[in-house]
């Protein structure tokens, strides 16, 4: 699993970063976890056109993702184009619950 922290990619480069990820994640057959995603959750036109560009990246070179955020998320509109899972982790983000996440994954 490729574990990326959203809140400290580069606005400037932010499209290219994720673009990278996601061919990483090809190359390795690794799943994705974007964690940090609070400071994409805002309200506002940048913030969305990003969480756009991190789901595209995403859906085209991952066939799993995991979105982590201290608060919780309703995209409603990008839930039609996309599937989702919404979960709660008690307070545990991608880095921090790999252990027990890797466990869940082997009982599916």
């Amino acid at each position: 699993m490729l574990v990326a922290d959203v809140a400290r990619m580069p606005e400037a480069s932010f499209e290219d970063v994720i673009w990278i990820l996601g061919r990483e994640a090809v190359l390795q057959s690794a799943l994705l976890c974007f964690d940090n995603l609070d400071c994409l959750l805002l309200e506002d036109v940048n913030a969305r056109s990003r969480v756009e560009a991190l789901l595209e990246a995403a859906r085209a070179c991952s066939w799993l993702i995991f979105l982590s955020s201290s608060r919780a998320w309703n995209a409603p509109k990008m839930a039609k184009r996309f599937g989702f899972h919404r979960s709660s982790l008690s307070g545990a983000g991608c880095g921090r619950a790999k252990e027990p996440l890797e466990e869940d994954l082997f009982e599916i």
